[in-house]
């Protein structure tokens, strides 16, 4: 799974990162490019508020608990 994310608050952080520890399998944020981050790092996610673009990465089945932090884009007309 990879979907784009947003984390405006430090208690979006904490519940992320709480959400990020529930599975066993890894979970990494990325800026989409080069960038990358622990996803279950309090300082590694808060520091990722700093990338242009958010993106969370993990073979775990986190969607639907992540699901008040993905940014869905619609297209412009």
């Amino acid at each position: 799974m990879k979907v784009r994310i947003r984390l405006d608050t430090m208690t979006d952080i904490a519940n992320f990162v709480l959400i990020a520890n529930s599975t066993s399998k890894a979970v990494l944020l990325t800026d989409n490019e080069h960038l990358c981050v622990d996803g279950k790092s309090f300082l590694g996610v808060a520091y990722s508020r700093e990338f242009n673009d958010l993106w969370c990465e993990t073979e775990a089945d986190l969607y639907t608990k992540l699901q008040p932090y993905i940014v869905i884009d619609t297209p412009s007309n």
